[in-house]
C-alpha cells in the first residue's frame, strides 16, 4: 500500500505586511546608504595645516576645511587681546586620523599691513582680509555709485598702514545692502569680540530644519529632518560654537553626537562638522 500523501496548505501572507516590510527594507537601505557615503566620503587621514600667524577665526575655518577640530586652547598674555595664532600641536604636516583635535597657543597679535580693498568685491574682500590676519569692520552702501553692486569704494584703515593683527578695516560698498540689519549687527559683534546671535530658523540644502534658542553664550536648539529629530545643547564663542546632541530615527534609532561649527561674517549662514555614534563624520551648511 502506498503512503497516503497529506497536502499542507501554506498560510498566505496579508499584502499589506508585505508592503510593510518591503518599506522598512527600503527605509534601512537608504539609511545604510547614507551611512556608506558618509563615510567613504570622510577622508580616514589628514595632514595638519600651518595655523601658526593665523587669526583663531582663520584658523577654526582651515581646520574645519581640513576634516579636524580645535582642541585644548592655552592663551599667553592679555586673554582679551590673544586672538593670534603663535603655536600648534601636532606640528603642520603631520598625518593625522580625520577628526582629531589640534591644540592651540594663542598670543597678542603682531603687526600687518593693510591691504589694497578698493575695487574689489566684498566676497573677495573677506578672503583677503582673513589671509592677513584681519577683520571686516562695518559696512556702508553709496547707492548713487554705478559700480557694480558691493564693490568696495573706500577702505579705512587706508592700504599700506600697519594695524595691530586681527584689527578691523571698514569699508563703503557700491550699492544697496542686502538684510543691512543682520549684516550690520554681524560685523559690528565680529569687531567689538561679542558672541554672534545665531536665534532662530535655520535650514540646509536637503530640507532639515534647525529652531535656535541662545541666551549669551548658551545655544538650545531642535533639529528636524525626513530621517528624523534631534535635541541638543552648546556653547557659543565669537563666531565659533560647539554643541552635543541625541536624535531619534523615523524607525527608533537612537543616536548621540558633538559638532563643531563657524558662523560667516554676514551672520546668515554656518557650517558644521559633526561626529555622530550612528552616522559617523558629517558635515553640513545651514542658512537663515
Amino acid at each position: 500500500m502506498e503512503p497516503a500523501t497529506v497536502n499542507v496548505a501554506e498560510t498566505p501572507v496579508k499584502p499589506g505586511r508585505k508592503r510593510l516590510a518591503l518599506i522598512i527594507g527600503v527605509i534601512v537601505a537608504a539609511l545604510a546608504g547614507v551611512g556608506a557615503g558618509v563615510y567613504l566620503l570622510w577622508p580616514s587621514q589628514v595632514t595638519v595645516p600651518d595655523l601658526r600667524g593665523s587669526s583663531f577665526a582663520n584658523a577654526v575655518t582651515r581646520l574645519q576645511s581640513a576634516h579636524l577640530l580645535v582642541g585644548r586652547e592655552t592663551v599667553k598674555g592679555d586673554a582679551s587681546r590673544a586672538t593670534m595664532v603663535v603655536a600648534q600641536s601636532p606640528a603642520p604636516g603631520t598625518a593625522v586620523a580625520a577628526g582629531s583635535k589640534i591644540d592651540l597657543v594663542l598670543s597678542e597679535p603682531a603687526t600687518v599691513v593693510v591691504p589694497a580693498l578698493v575695487g574689489k568685491s566684498l566676497n573677495a574682500v573677506e578672503r583677503t582680509l582673513a589671509g592677513n590676519n584681519l577683520q571686516l569692520g562695518n559696512l556702508q552702501w553709496n547707492p548713487r555709485s554705478r559700480t557694480r553692486r558691493n564693490t568696495v569704494l573706500q577702505q579705512f584703515p587706508a592700504a599700506g598702514q600697519s594695524v595691530s593683527a586681527g584689527s578691523t578695516v571698514s569699508l563703503t560698498l557700491s550699492g544697496v545692502a542686502e538684510r543691512s540689519t543682520q549684516v550690520s549687527a554681524a560685523t559690528q559683534q565680529m569687531a567689538s569680540g561679542q558672541n554672534a546671535n545665531i536665534a532662530g530658523s535655520w535650514r540646509d540644502a536637503g530640507g532639515s530644519r534647525v529652531q535656535i534658542l541662545q541666551s549669551g553664550s548658551t545655544l538650545r536648539y531642535s533639529a528636524r529632518s525626513g530621517f528624523g529629530s534631534c535635541q541638543g545643547n552648546g556653547v557659543m564663542s565669537g563666531f565659533n560654537f560647539q554643541t552635543s546632541y541625541s536624535c531619534v530615527s523615523v524607525l527608533g534609532i537612537r543616536s548621540n553626537g558633538r559638532c563643531a561649527g563657524i558662523v560667516g561674517a554676514s551672520g546668515n549662514i554656518f557650517r558644521l562638522q559633526c561626529a555622530d555614534s550612528a552616522m559617523g563624520r558629517t558635515s553640513d551648511t545651514f542658512t537663515r
